[in-house]
């Protein structure tokens, strides 16, 4: 699969239409968008943005957040780490989702203990 372009909120609002997903209990379907660089010089293409919005939320959730909000994740609660094969002491760091791909979008569900806050609409 090739480089995912970045879901905006005018396209988020065609795609909460439609989206065959429905999470369950307090799990939250979020895009995957990554991080914008202002400058052109970019050392790595897989930083995922802290900035996210919401496509799909379970029952459990929804007195917190709904289809459409703009939230902040708490990448840092996502984060695992895990020692390196060839070196116990050391150790590797990534965020850890749950991804779903739809229509070729891939996107991540995750618990509501996981966004810190949303923006008021």
């Amino acid at each position: 699969m090739g480089e995912q372009e970045n879901i905006t909120e005018e396209q988020l609002k065609k795609l909460i239409e439609s989206f065959p997903i429905e999470p369950l209990a307090n799990r939250i379907v979020v895009t995957i968008n990554k991080e914008e660089v202002d400058t052109e010089l970019v050392t790595t293409n897989n930083i995922l943005s802290e900035y996210q919005y919401v496509v799909a939320v379970g029952p459990m959730a929804e007195r917190h957040v709904s289809a459409g909000f703009k939230v902040c994740l708490d990448l840092e609660k996502m984060t695992v780490r895990t020692p390196l094969d060839h070196d116990q002491t050391q150790v590797n760091t990534q965020i850890k989702i749950d991804p779903v791909e739809v229509e070729g979008i891939r996107y991540a569900i995750i618990n509501d203990s996981c966004i810190k806050y949303k923006f008021k609409s």
